[in-house]
């Protein structure tokens, strides 16, 4: 997917640069506009992924490694090979888990160096407990 970009320069992800901060997603018969702050995590349900906002939920038939390449890596990150999170919506985090709201979500051992090094980059007290 390309976008004009400013000065005419071509992009090859328009989410990368942050100039944007929504995406467009077909769910049922309709397409929602979707402002990414809104976004809780994203999780993986076969070929489908569901969309979780405060709000709501939306499905999509879409794979979550798609999802990956389009939202922008400095808001969002994979901790589980069924789960991408808002790394701003992080209330807690304990032994393998973290929760965003009232939901725990899994962080594999795969993901769980990428997230515990995002976690120390703001982490004034030492350590997270992953």
């Amino acid at each position: 997917m390309c976008a004009l970009g400013t000065r005419n320069t071509i992009r090859q992800n328009p989410l990368a640069d942050n100039e944007q901060d929504y995406i467009f997603i077909k769910s049922d018969a309709k397409t929602y506009k979707i402002t990414l702050s809104d976004i809780d995590y994203l999780e993986a349900y076969s070929e489908y992924v569901f969309i979780h906002r405060s709000a709501d939920r939306l499905m999509s038939l879409m794979q979550l490694g798609k999802m990956e390449e389009i939202l922008p890596a400095s808001q969002f990150i994979r901790v589980h090979r069924s789960f991408i999170i808002q790394f701003s919506k992080i209330e807690a985090i304990q032994d393998n888990s973290i929760w965003i709201g009232k939901k725990e979500i899994p962080v594999s051992r795969t993901y769980r160096d990428a997230l515990t090094e995002r976690v120390q980059q703001r982490n004034l007290s030492g350590k997270p407990d992953l």
